[in-house]
């Protein structure tokens, strides 16, 4: 399972006038059978429409348990990736 909320968020840093990059964001739920697996498949996701990714900020991981065991793992996370004019 893998949902995009797209947030646009722009960063840009300047110093002394010479540097310029913009950033956006989206907010992205992941599933996996580990926090690790939901990451990537988060990242895999969406490198397929997004290019150069360069951060992932989890902002929650949850777990659900069946039967008193973890069966899965869902994360809230934030992908930022460069724009590029």
């Amino acid at each position: 399972i893998l949902f995009f909320n797209i947030c646009i968020f722009i960063r840009i840093s300047v110093y002394k006038g010479f540097t310029v990059s913009i950033v956006k964001v989206i907010e992205v739920i992941s599933e996996g059978k580990t926090i690790e697996e939901a990451i990537q498949y988060a990242v895999h996701e969406a490198s397929k429409t997004v290019k150069d990714i360069k951060q992932v900020d989890v902002d929650h991981i949850h777990a659900k348990v069946e039967n008193g065991h973890i069966t899965k793992y869902r994360i809230d996370a934030r992908i930022s990736f460069v724009v590029h004019r």
